[in-house]
């Protein structure tokens, strides 16, 4: 049993059980100096390969094309940290079609074939 929302959509083919297990992340958003659970973020969010990572992104970034401009080196515990060029749809409002920088940590899930995002900065 999840304390999650019925309503929430999961991504395709996430049980509500480990989406259950990754409410214990959280995403920094150092530009807006937040800290955001993934409890909330779940909802809504979706796969991507970024550079032949599985990597599950939250619900702002899923209206934007990403492009992978550098990959860093693999850290330590599995992190992988990218920089990506993304251009936002028009739900984003003025920053729509602008192309900006970003920076993300996409972290390994242990015992799981998938990284999640845990910081996400736009560098400008």
């Amino acid at each position: 049993m999840t304390d999650l929302p019925l309503n929430f959509v999961l991504p395709d083919g996430m049980s509500r059980e480990l989406a259950a297990q990754l409410t214990v992340y959280a995403l920094d958003q150092l530009i807006e100096s937040k800290r955001r659970s993934w409890k909330l973020l779940i909802d809504g969010a979706e796969w991507l390969d970024l550079d032949g990572l599985r990597v599950l992104i939250p619900h702002f970034m899923t209206h934007a094309e990403l492009t992978v401009v550098r990959r860093f080196t693999e850290i330590g515990g599995g992190a992988v940290v990218f920089e990506l060029l993304a251009t936002y749809d028009a739900t984003a409002g003025a920053a729509a079609g602008v192309p900006e920088r970003v920076l993300v940590v996409a972290e390994r899930v242990p015992e799981q074939d998938f990284s999640i995002v845990t910081v996400y900065h736009d560098l400008y």
